[in-house]
């Protein structure tokens, strides 16, 4: 058996879900049970995406305006930063 998890839901999205688990003749908790797994699926397919560009760019793979497209420009920036501290490091033998 799972472990049980209380969620505090907007009237809005409570009545949405209601309305859809009528539809589905499906209960509300199984219909947040697949939302969430899809959700979670979701988020670790782009994370693996985001540390491959992150290593393609330290390879110098691709570029950093590749990176950009990727992962936005703030976490371009920090990716770069980092890959540049490390490239430095290395070069100073530490």
């Amino acid at each position: 058996m799972g472990s049980v998890l209380t969620v505090r839901l907007e009237e809005e999205l409570s009545r949405r879900l209601q309305e859809l688990a009528a539809e589905k003749h499906a209960n509300k908790s199984d219909l947040v049970r697949e939302a969430l797994q899809d959700y979670l699926d979701k988020e670790q397919s782009l994370s693996e995406i985001r540390g491959l560009a992150s290593e393609r760019f330290a390879e110098g793979k691709i570029g950093f305006d590749d990176l950009v497209q990727i992962l936005g420009f703030e976490e371009a920036k920090t990716v770069a930063y980092y890959t540049d501290v490390a490239e430095r490091s290395f070069d100073d033998g530490l």
